[in-house]
């Protein structure tokens, strides 16, 4: 965010590679950030690998002898795997396979049966679906135990 010269960071494990609909969600927010954190969706999910992703203006501030002053030392709890690298390389499947358009259909499948499902429940304010991201809000009402009253009578994984 150059404007208040503040370095912005997008955590897109989750939401990256196609889960909002678009390549990456920080997309949507027309957002440009100094680092990208990527990870999941690299391998489609099935093979732990994550990557941090820096432009050139940030990349370049890191820029020095090896462990000198302006080394940046960071490191990823799934790096190195040389099989998920492997996977990681075929990334042009994402758009071979046309992805996005999958995740948009299946995301208007998401809203109708979430809304099917939950939409008369009084406890729920409001159900969001960005993708295949959904958020559903519930009023507020301490000590209901609203989340395992909502959670009952969602459709199972298996039946999308």
């Amino acid at each position: 965010m150059s404007e208040w010269d503040v370095l912005l960071i997008c955590d897109e494990v989750a939401t990256g590679f196609g889960r909002t609909g678009t390549l990456f969600a920080s997309e949507r927010c027309r957002l440009r950030p100094d680092l990208l954190c990527l990870g999941k969706g690299i391998t489609g999910g099935y093979l732990p690998m994550s990557v941090t992703v820096a432009n050139s203006r940030t990349y370049e501030a890191f820029l020095g002898e090896d462990l000198g002053p302006q080394t940046l030392y960071h490191g990823h709890s799934y790096s190195g795997h040389a099989l998920a690298a492997a996977v990681a390389l075929r990334l042009e499947l994402i758009q071979e396979g046309d992805v996005l358009a999958n995740v948009i259909a299946r995301s208007e499948q998401l809203r109708r049966r979430l809304q099917d499902s939950l939409g008369q429940v009084d406890a729920v304010k409001e159900i969001r679906v960005q993708g295949l991201m959904a958020g559903i809000e519930l009023h507020d009402a301490p000590g209901l135990r609203l989340g395992r009253r909502i959670a009952r009578p969602a459709p199972s994984p298996a039946v999308f």
